[in-house]
């Protein structure tokens, strides 16, 4: 990781930490004698929620509506597949730090309240952080950012 960290360094680009995982990749040339670098690559985890990227792979409601609407993909499988991946994202949620098995089994007015405003804490808590976080590593130099649009060809644009 030091050596990348290294080379990473003579990129023109900003260098500028991600969250998420991250693997860094030296490209070496196993022709060459002590197999030279000649490239560095980092494969990290995507960017949540980019709306244009995601409507274009049908991620979002009305693209997911609109693919089945157009014949783009069976209901039934479409519907299969929702079904599972809904029931296995609710097996993986972790209710044990907020509520009691009793309160899941029979939910009051007042425990959907004390959920409701745990949540609106966590949130707020979340957004402080997040603006901490860009306040202390915004950097003097910006990038020049296009803006996409909801018809950019993103097969020619990459």
């Amino acid at each position: 990781m030091d050596i990348w960290r290294y080379f990473r360094h003579t990129w023109s680009l900003d260098y500028r930490s991600i969250p998420g995982r991250q693997w860094p990749l030296l490209i070496r040339n196993a022709a060459r004698p002590m197999r030279p670098i000649i490239g560095i690559a980092l494969l990290a985890s995507p960017v949540m929620r980019l709306r244009i990227r995601d409507n274009w792979i049908g991620w979002t409601p009305p693209a997911w509506a609109k693919g089945l609407g157009q014949g783009g993909w069976d209901h039934r499988v479409a519907a299969d597949a929702l079904r599972a991946r809904l029931d296995a994202a609710i097996s993986e949620i972790r209710w044990d730090d907020l509520a009691s098995r009793e309160e899941i089994a029979q939910p009051t007015e007042r425990t959907l309240f004390r959920l409701e405003l745990a949540a609106a804490g966590a949130a707020q808590k979340r957004t402080r952080q997040l603006e901490e976080h860009h306040a202390e590593n915004r950097s003097s130099r910006h990038l020049e950012v296009r803006d996409a649009s909801e018809d950019t060809d993103w097969t020619a644009a990459s």
